[in-house]
């Protein structure tokens, strides 16, 4: 009987193979040849929008084709790949109408198929969009979501890397705490996975938040840490003079001026940094002449502050020329210059305001507070108003990423026992069924 029974198995597998691939050949060749050719419709515009010898219009063009290209007939998995791929690339490109069309059918084509990589995925793309256009809650609320189906999904990677983005956002807010838990929980991850390039952005990004809360012998460690893994992997950017010139602003706030200087000079003579970068070259040089300024050698200083100050302006950037000019203003007030001093204030006021820089506007409305003693009460007025509202605002989106955070852990445990009670129901109905059916061919 055991000898029939195991025969049986083996006859009936092949059959069930062959009833399969029958099923398959029920696809016509005509439709196989339509598919094909949408196919290699969409694949052309998608090559055409990614070259560079192209116009950015032109490539903007070639987009919103292979986006037409995309339709009904091709297949819904096929769909949502190049969904996932169009959205990608028109929000580099910050084709913003067509980004909202593309990824909004890419999200609701994902959730009808339950496919939580792309559910995950179309999240991704939201947080990236909203994040550029600095519309911090909505990035969080969706780079939330993309970790909470990336976590379903068990993809270690892109829930790790939806932990740093949530992360960078919380620290942008002063939520600390919360950003200390999301950096250390990608660390955990990233660790596991041997991603050297993401632990270091955490380990820096750790350094910054720590800066920021003064505590400075944690600052230091955790960037010292950041470039211990920079050599673990091919450093193509910033990273190290990054590194070394956080390293040297830690120190600046810790008044010890002398190590300050030697890292934004250990920066400033790395890899010939003028050539590859003025932004950051500048950057530096403003950092050196001013913590000299600190250090009370005002020698070169003014030179130093105007000679960044001009790259700056000639780079047309605004937050580099914002800095300049109230280092320049607090160097021309120490000379008792107090006309000059409130000019480079009241122009770095200006230009923050024009770019709703709120940090910047905040340190200069107290730096006028000091230069126009006249009207000092004013500023300081208009200081503690602005920071309030500041301060509520940002307790709002606390509190708002808090109940996201809430909300999604209860939802993911609930979704994972019903994923085990789904698996035993399943498995239960098959074996059921094999069982039934073995014993009717019986």
């Amino acid at each position: 009987m055991k000898t029939y029974f195991f025969n049986l198995i083996q006859v009936l597998i092949p059959i069930c193979f062959l009833v399969a691939l029958i099923s398959c050949e029920k696809i016509s060749k005509a439709d196989f040849v339509v598919n094909n050719s949408k196919k290699d419709s969409v694949a052309y515009w998608i090559n055409q929008s990614k070259s560079n010898k192209l116009t950015i219009e032109e490539r903007r063009g070639a987009q919103n084709n292979a986006f037409g290209a995309v339709n009904s007939k091709l297949i819904d998995s096929i769909r949502l790949n190049y969904f996932s791929e169009i959205a990608y690339d028109a929000e580099i490109l910050n084709n913003d109408e067509l980004f909202k069309k593309v990824n909004f059918q890419f999200l609701v084509l994902a959730e009808k198929v339950n496919n939580k990589l792309k559910i995950g995925d179309a999240h991704w793309n939201y947080g990236s969009f909203f994040s550029k256009k600095e519309k911090i809650d909505s990035a969080y609320y969706h780079f939330h979501k993309a970790y909470e189906n990336f976590k379903i999904a068990k993809h270690d990677l892109w829930t790790a890397r939806m932990l740093y983005n949530m992360g960078y956002i919380q620290g942008r807010i002063k939520d600390y705490t919360g950003s200390e838990i999301s950096l250390y929980q990608a660390i955990a991850i990233f660790n596991k996975l041997n991603r050297y390039k993401n632990l270091y952005r955490c380990y820096n990004y750790l350094g910054l938040i720590y800066m920021e809360l003064e505590e400075f012998d944690r600052a230091i460690y955790y960037h010292n840490e950041a470039l211990n893994y920079l050599e673990k992997f091919d450093d193509n950017g910033f990273y190290k003079e990054g590194s070394l010139s956080n390293l040297g602003l830690v120190y600046q706030k810790k008044q010890d001026y002398v190590s300050a200087i030697k890292y934004f000079t250990r920066a400033i003579n790395d890899n010939n940094l003028k050539e590859r970068s003025m932004s950051l070259y500048a950057r530096l040089i403003d950092n050196i002449s001013y913590t000299q300024f600190l250090k009370g050698d005002t020698a070169s200083v003014e030179k130093g502050l105007s000679f960044s100050f001009r790259i700056r302006d000639s780079l047309k950037d605004v937050s580099g020329v914002v800095m300049s000019k109230r280092h320049l203003s607090e160097f021309k007030a120490s000379q008792f210059d107090t006309l000059a001093a409130f000019e480079l204030a009241r122009g770095a006021y200006s230009l923050a305001d024009q770019v709703e820089n709120n940090r910047d506007k905040l340190a200069t409305l107290l730096l006028l507070s000091k230069v126009d003693q006249k009207n000092s009460n004013k500023y300081l007025k208009e200081y503690v108003h602005l920071n309030d509202s500041l301060q509520i605002a940002e307790r709002k989106t606390r509190n708002k990423f808090t109940r996201i955070r809430f909300e999604t852990d209860e939802y993911i445990e609930e979704t994972e026992k019903l994923s085990e009670q789904n698996l035993l129901i399943t498995l239960g109905a098959f074996f059921t069924i094999l069982i039934l059916s073995l014993a009717y061919f019986l």
